[in-house]
């Protein structure tokens, strides 16, 4: 792509409307911006390698050399910043809602029995899935997906949404 091209497609893309005020989000170390640097826990990711291929190559907490799930939620989803902050120590940028979250957006528990860690650990010799495993992230999913239902049904205005990572 031309130089040209790249700074309008840049501008562009700066110029798009954030579709939230905030996205907070919740999970295991997937998707932690870094909420763990002021925890006491012996499980850190505020050191080297960890954000090696970050601009600035610095680690931000977050357990991955680059942008994790959520960054990319907030980039190229809401149109948010480049890096979702910690929620954990963070002071709003806005004042909230009265009406609190308008939309929530949940994204179901991957089949967890797959995971290279839980072939490694419980796969045996031949590193099988754990069909186990994969059965509690299924009956997770489902009764997230009821309560989710009775939460909409709760709230007629507001908007709940699920998406789930592969089905099982």
């Amino acid at each position: 792509m031309a130089p040209a091209l790249r700074e309008t497609a840049a501008k562009q893309e700066a110029k798009k409307k954030a579709m939230a005020t905030a996205a907070i989000v919740f999970g295991d170390s997937i998707v932690d911006p870094g909420n763990n640097n002021d925890l006491f826990t012996l499980s850190k990711a505020n050191h080297l390698p960890y954000g090696k291929d970050l601009a600035g190559h610095i680690p931000t907490g977050r357990f991955s050399n680059g942008l994790i799930p959520s960054d990319f939620l907030g980039t190229r989803r809401l149109n948010l910043k480049q890096l979702l902050p910690p929620y954990l120590g963070v002071a709003p940028d806005s004042t909230p809602s009265p009406r609190g979250a308008q939309r929530i957006g949940f994204v179901g528990l991957p089949p967890i029995g797959s995971l290279p860690c839980q072939r490694t650990f419980a796969g045996g010799l031949v590193r099988r899935c754990v069909p186990d495993r994969n059965r509690a992230a299924q009956l997770y999913n489902s009764k997230a997906q009821e309560l989710m239902a009775m939460l909409q049904g709760k709230e007629p205005g507001g908007v709940l949404r699920h998406r789930f990572m592969l089905r099982l």
